[in-house]
């Protein structure tokens, strides 16, 4: 009984599919081949921890907005982050 568990188990994870149709690659790949896609780490990393597979698609979906609300630029081009203290709005209501 517990080995067709497993089986099945090991089965749903290989039919897992990446969101551009590719499956999910390896983190160890071979130095020719290209590097895995930041959703495809995202996914390896959270089976690593074994999470609900219900988690897992809700970190992605939130990634994948986030990438898309800022309209898929790389993090080096969207400029530094301003914390709440430092914008002239909230120093005007703090004090």
């Amino acid at each position: 009984m517990e080995n067709s568990k497993v089986s099945s188990l090991t089965d749903r994870r290989l039919k897992v599919i990446s969101q551009s149709g590719q499956p999910a690659m390896e983190s160890s790949c071979p130095s020719g081949a290209p590097k895995p896609r930041l959703l495809d780490r995202v996914r390896e990393a959270i089976r690593t921890r074994h999470y609900s597979h219900k988690t897992e698609e809700a970190y992605v979906g939130w990634i994948r907005r986030f990438i898309l609300f800022h309209n898929k630029r790389h993090p080096s081009e969207m400029g530094e982050v301003r914390s709440a203290s430092s914008s002239p709005v909230w120093r005007a209501t703090l004090t």
